[in-house]
């Protein structure tokens, strides 16, 4: 239930951590009630993990858009941006890990 555990990882006694965020998108006008519901949900979610990011040492911005949260057919799509925003990423990503 909680993407972004970082209240877990300092209870557990991790002194780093990094959050993997998904940023919505946030210039599409919904076409349907699917699409309204989905953006409610995307709202939600970003609200609730804007306030646990604030624990993280580094935040990792993912974007993956273009992807529903349930389209399951873009798996390797999310996989090949996260890969690329790491490594994009991997010189401050180590700064704010060390």
């Amino acid at each position: 239930m909680d993407n972004i555990p970082v209240k877990e990882l300092k209870r557990l006694g991790a002194n780093k951590k990094l959050a993997v965020t998904f940023p919505s998108s946030e210039g599409e006008n919904p076409k349907n009630a699917i699409d309204i519901f989905m953006r409610c949900m995307d709202i939600v979610f970003d609200d609730r993990d804007s306030k646990r990011i604030l624990d993280s040492d580094y935040i990792l911005k993912v974007d993956v858009a273009s992807a529903s949260v349930f389209d399951v057919k873009k798996i390797n799509y999310c996989y090949d941006r996260g890969y690329v925003a790491t490594i994009e990423n991997i010189d401050r990503i180590e700064k704010a890990l060390i």
